[in-house]
């Protein structure tokens, strides 16, 4: 864990034990209330949680999962599959680790990342379902007039495929 992310902690853990910083329990005037504070303990954990567990993936890894708790805890479930996306192309464009790949897109990937994945043919199918659902759901890519139909069950499960996939790429 880096000096930032230990310093983390120890600021969560005293603002967790602080009565210094709400009086009022229900009012936010002048101090944070105590929703507002969880709230804010909760997206520091995140940060702490997903830079440490990813760290040893792709720098960009870690940023995007960022993205994606924020979307999700936003109820912008179909921004949650426009990122899983794009944590995928990192990941593929990382274990390639090519030049030529730089500005590919998936499909133009494929081929030759289904020639050196450590994933099996069930997270396979996972990957480019997801790559599916990112360029035909209606706002999860490209904009659409049509309502997002992305639930919060769908994106929750995206959210634990994906991290399971990065995990075994990884080896974490």
């Amino acid at each position: 864990m880096t000096s930032v992310n230990v310093n983390l902690e120890k600021f969560i853990n005293k603002l967790k034990f602080s009565s210094l910083f709400i009086r009022d329990p229900e009012s936010s005037y002048g101090k944070f209330s105590m929703s507002q504070l969880n709230s804010f303990i909760y997206s520091l954990e995140i940060i702490l949680a997903t830079e440490s567990e990813f760290e040893q993936t792709h720098e960009n890894i870690p940023s995007l999962f960022r993205e994606v708790d924020i979307m999700y805890r936003n109820r912008l479930y179909s921004n949650v599959i426009h990122v899983s996306g794009k944590i995928i192309e990192v990941l593929i464009k990382d274990i390639l680790a090519l030049p030529k790949y730089k500005n590919k897109t998936f499909s133009q990937m494929k081929d030759d990342y289904k020639k050196v994945t450590k994933l099996n043919d069930e997270h396979l199918i996972i990957v480019e379902n997801i790559i599916r659902m990112r360029n035909t759901l209606p706002n999860a890519a490209h904009g659409s007039t049509e309502k997002s139909n992305v639930t919060e069950v769908q994106a929750k499960e995206v959210i634990q495929q994906i991290k399971n996939i990065v995990r075994i790429e990884y080896e974490i």
